[in-house]
C-alpha cells in the first residue's frame, strides 16, 4: 500500500465523516452511495459477510442481535467496568469478555474486539477515500473524544492499523472543530467547544490566539449522546404500552429497536414542529391480539422526558471551566459540534449557561472531519501548520506501596509532557525492576484504568539501595506514551524497557489482523475515464459502448452516418434540432413519424439494448457499417440538394420528379397503408415516403430517424 495521502476521519459512535484538503481549502468525500455521512454500524449478512455503513444500519430493527453499533463506548474498556455494565444492559448484540477482561462483542460464531469493528468503519472510509482520489491513502488523522483515555485512544490507533494506514495519529476533537471553524487568523479569544454526538460528549476550553490553539481544560462524559435520549424517549413509550397491554417490550428486542428508532425520528422532527405523532403498527402480539401503538408527542413533554440528562450534559461544563480558571462570563465564542447539538432542547440549555448564543456556521456532523482533514494537509505540506498545544484527560501514575497512585503526568498537564522518577534497588543483586502505571484520578491506583506493566532489566549486580535507576516517561502530543530508562552513576547504560499492555490487542496481534485484512481487500481499480467531451454535450452525460459482438441493426433502424469530427458532429446535432423543428410545424411530418415510431419500436424490442443505445448515439458511436463519414448538408436553398448516398435517406414510393421550385408539401393522408410501403432499400431501411411521390429532404429523415430511436430505447428499456 502506497502512503502518498493523508485525509481526516471523523470516527463517530453514530456516524462517521472523512474529509480531504484541497487548494481550495476542504472537501467532504461522500461515500459508496452518495452520503456524506457513513453509519457506523456493522453487521453480518446472509451468508455470513461484513456489512458496513447504511446496508448494515438497514438490518438493525429485523437483525438486532448480529447489528454492532455505538462501539465507541466500548472501546479500551473492561467487561466488569462499571459503564460496560451498564451498557450490557441496552445493548441489543452481546458483549463478551475477552481473555484479557477486556469487553468485546460476538458478531455470528466469532468474537471481535471493538476495534476490529471500528476497522471494518475505517476500511469502508479509506476505500471511498481511495476511489475519489485516485491514488493510496496510507495516513489518516482520526479524531477522538478529547475524554479519551490512553487504552482509549490506542484502541483507536489500531483500528486504523488494522484498517491498513501506515500512520495514524490521534486528535481531539473539541480542537479539529475549532480548526475547522477558522477562528485563528488575528482573533484572541477564549472559546468553548461543546461537542455532543451519538455517543459521548466532551467540552474543552481553549486560548485561540493566531494560529495557536492552547486548550486550557478538557472534560466529558463518555457514555452521555443522542443514543442516551433516544432511549429515555423510548422508555417512556414501553412502559405505557406495558401499561395499557401487559407486554414488556424492553424483552422484545426487534419491537424495542423499532420504538427506539422511532424515538429517534421523534427527537429530530420536534426541534422544528411543536408536535409529532408516531405510529407503530403490529408492534408486538399482547394477550388481547395484535398491538399497533400510535401516540403524539410533545416538545415540551421531551424536555421534562430528557431533563435528568440536560442537567448531566452541563455538569462537564462547569469542571472544565473550573480546570480553566475562567468563568463563563469570560468566554467569547462557543462552538456546538455533533449531531446532537440539532436539538433546541440542547442548543437552549447551552445558550443558558454561557449566556451567549452559540456559533453553528459549519455543519456540526462535519466540522470535527473539516479539521481533520485540515490538519492531514499541514502534515503534507500542503497548508501552513497551526500549533496545536493540548492539554492530558487524565492523570497518569504509577503503582506505590499500600496500592497508592503516585502521580507522573498530572490532569491538564500540557503535551506534550515529560516527567523523571528515580528509583533504588530493593533487593541485594537486583538485576530488574516493575512499573504498574495507571490512568485517572482515584488515589486508589487499583480502581484507576491500568495501562500497562514496565519491565526495566539490566541492572548491574551491587548491594540493595546501591543502584539507583532513572526514569523518563514522554506523553506525545496525542498523547502516546514512551518510555526510556537508564542507570545512574556508574556506567549510565541506557536500560532494557519491555512494555506489556494491560488492555487492547496488543502489537502483534494488531499486525497480525492487519495482514489478514490487507491479504482480503481487493486491489483498488483504476479509475475509469471520464465521458468524452462530444457524450457531454450529447446530454446524455455517458457514452454507451457498442459490443464487438452486437448484431447489425435491424432494417426498421437505419445506422446515421459517422461524423468527421467533433465540430461536424455538433453540426450534425444542429441539423437535428432543425429538422425537429419543421417536423413539429408540419402535422403530416409528426403524423408520419409517429407511425414510423411505433414500426421501430416493435421492431427494437427485438435487438439488444446496447444496440438500441448505439443506434441513438451514432454521431458518438458509428456502428461497423456506417458509410464513411460526411458533413451533415447545410440548410436547404432554392432547390433541395440531391441525394447524399452516405446519408441514411428514405427512398420514396414513386420515382422522383425533378422540379425547379420547391413545391408546397401535400396534405398527408389519414392513415398509412401498410401495402403502399416500398421494399427495403438498400441503405436497408423500410419507409413511406412522406409526400407520396417526389424528393424527401435529409432534414426530415434525421427527425424521423432521430424520434424512431428514442421511442426504440424507451421501448427496450421499459
Amino acid at each position: 500500500m502506497g502512503d502518498t495521502c493523508t485525509i481526516g476521519i471523523d470516527l463517530g459512535t453514530s456516524n462517521s465523516c472523512v474529509a480531504t484538503c484541497t487548494p481550495a481549502g476542504h472537501e467532504i468525500i461522500r461515500n459508496r452511495l452518495g452520503g456524506r455521512t457513513t453509519p457506523s454500524v456493522v453487521s453480518a449478512g446472509k451468508g455470513g459477510d461484513i456489512v458496513v455503513g447504511d446496508a448494515a444500519n438497514r438490518q438493525a430493527i429485523m437483525n438486532p442481535e448480529r447489528t454492532i453499533f455505538g462501539v465507541k463506548r466500548l472501546v479500551g474498556r473492561k467487561y466488569a467496568s462499571p459503564e460496560v455494565v451498564s451498557l450490557r444492559e441496552t445493548l441489543p448484540y452481546p458483549v463478551i469478555e475477552a481473555p484479557n477482561r477486556d469487553a468485546w462483542v460476538r458478531l455470528l460464531e466469532r468474537s471481535m474486539s471493538p476495534s476490529e469493528v471500528q476497522s471494518y468503519i475505517l476500511d469502508e472510509l479509506r476505500t471511498a477515500a481511495e476511489d475519489y482520489l485516485d491514488t493510496d491513502v496510507g495516513r489518516a488523522i482520526i479524531t477522538v473524544p478529547a475524554f479519551f483515555d490512553e487504552a482509549q485512544r490506542q484502541a483507536t490507533r489500531d483500528a486504523g492499523t488494522i484498517a491498513g494506514f501506515g500512520n495514524v495519529r490521534v486528535l481531539a476533537e473539541p480542537t479539529a472543530a475549532a480548526l475547522a471553524h477558522g477562528i485563528g487568523g488575528n482573533s484572541d479569544k477564549l472559546v468553548a467547544v461543546f461537542d455532543m454526538g451519538g455517543g459521548t460528549l466532551d467540552v474543552s476550553i481553549m486560548h485561540v490566539q493566531g494560529g495557536r490553539y492552547d486548550v486550557l481544560a478538557t472534560s466529558g462524559d463518555m457514555l452521555l449522546g443522542g443514543a442516551d435520549f433516544d432511549r429515555a424517549l423510548a422508555a417512556s413509550f414501553a412502559a405505557e404500552i406495558e401499561r395499557d397491554h401487559g407486554v414488556a417490550i424492553l424483552d422484545n428486542k426487534v419491537a424495542l429497536q423499532r420504538l427506539v428508532t422511532e424515538a429517534e425520528g421523534a427527537k429530530k422532527a420536534l426541534s422544528g414542529l411543536d408536535s409529532v405523532t408516531i405510529s407503530l403498527p403490529y408492534l408486538a402480539q399482547g394477550p388481547a391480539g395484535q398491538i399497533d401503538y400510535e401516540r403524539k408527542v410533545t416538545r415540551d413533554e421531551l424536555n421534562t422526558l430528557v431533563a435528568p440528562l440536560i442537567e448531566r450534559m452541563l455538569a462537564p461544563c462547569r469542571v472544565a471551566l473550573a480546570d480553566a480558571s475562567v468563568t463563563a462570563d469570560r468566554i467569547d465564542e462557543v462552538l456546538l459540534v455533533g449531531g446532537m447539538t440539532r436539538s433546541l432542547v440542547v442548543q437552549d440549555a447551552v445558550t443558558r449557561f454561557f449566556d451567549r448564543k452559540p456559533s453553528q456556521k459549519i455543519n456540526p456532523d462535519e466540522a470535527v472531519a473539516i479539521g481533520a482533514a485540515l490538519l492531514a494537509g499541514m502534515v503534507d505540506g500542503r497548508l501552513q501548520g497551526a500549533e496545536l498545544i493540548d492539554v492530558a484527560p487524565h492523570s497518569i501514575g504509577m503503582r506505590v506501596a499500600g496500592d497508592r497512585m503516585s502521580p507522573l503526568i498530572k490532569r491538564a498537564a500540557k503535551l506534550p509532557a515529560v516527567a523523571k522518577k528515580a528509583f533504588a534497588t530493593t533487593e541485594d543483586n537486583q538485576r530488574s525492576v516493575e512499573i504498574q502505571l495507571y490512568q485517572g484520578e482515584d488515589p486508589v491506583a487499583s480502581k484507576n484504568t491500568r495501562l500497562s506493566t514496565v519491565s526495566l532489566s539490566g541492572i548491574e549486580p551491587a548491594p540493595r539501595g546501591k543502584v539507583r535507576i532513572g526514569v523518563e516517561f514522554h506523553a506525545s502530543e496525542d498523547g502516546k506514551m514512551a518510555i526510556k530508562a537508564r542507570q545512574l552513576g556508574g556506567s549510565g547504560a541506557p536500560m532494557d524497557v519491555d512494555i506489556v499492555v494491560q488492555t487492547g490487542l496488543g502489537r502483534a496481534v494488531v499486525e497480525r489482523l492487519a495482514q489478514e485484512r490487507a491479504a482480503q481487500r481487493k486491489p483498488r481499480e483504476v479509475k475509469a475515464s471520464k465521458p468524452s467531451e462530444a457524450a457531454q454535450q450529447s446530454g446524455f452525460g455517458i457514452q454507451f459502448a457498442r459490443p464487438a459482438s452486437a448484431p447489425p441493426r435491424a432494417a426498421s433502424a437505419p445506422p446515421v452516418a459517422a461524423p468527421a469530427g467533433r465540430s461536424e458532429s455538433s453540426s450534425g446535432r444542429a441539423a437535428s434540432a432543425s429538422a425537429r423543428a419543421q417536423a413539429a410545424g408540419s402535422g403530416k411530418s409528426a403524423r408520419v413519424g409517429s407511425a414510423r415510431g411505433s414500426e421501430r419500436r416493435a421492431s427494437a424490442r427485438a435487438n439488444t439494448a446496447a444496440d438500441a443505445r448505439a443506434a441513438i448515439l451514432g454521431d458518438d458511436e458509428p456502428s461497423s457499417k456506417s458509410q464513411p463519414a460526411q458533413t451533415p448538408p447545410a440548410a436547404p436553398a432554392a432547390r433541395p440538394p440531391a441525394p447524399n448516398p452516405s446519408q441514411p435517406v428514405f427512398p420514396p414510393a414513386e420515382p422522383a420528379t425533378p422540379a425547379a421550385a420547391p413545391a408546397a408539401p401535400k396534405p398527408a393522408p389519414a392513415t398509412a397503408s401498410p401495402a403502399a410501403s416500398p421494399p427495403p432499400s438498400a441503405a436497408g431501411g423500410t419507409a413511406t415516403s412522406a409526400t407520396g411521390g417526389g424528393s424527401k429532404t435529409p432534414w426530415i429523415a434525421v427527425a424521423v430517424l432521430v424520434t424512431g430511436a428514442i421511442a426504440a430505447l424507451i421501448a427496450v428499456l421499459l
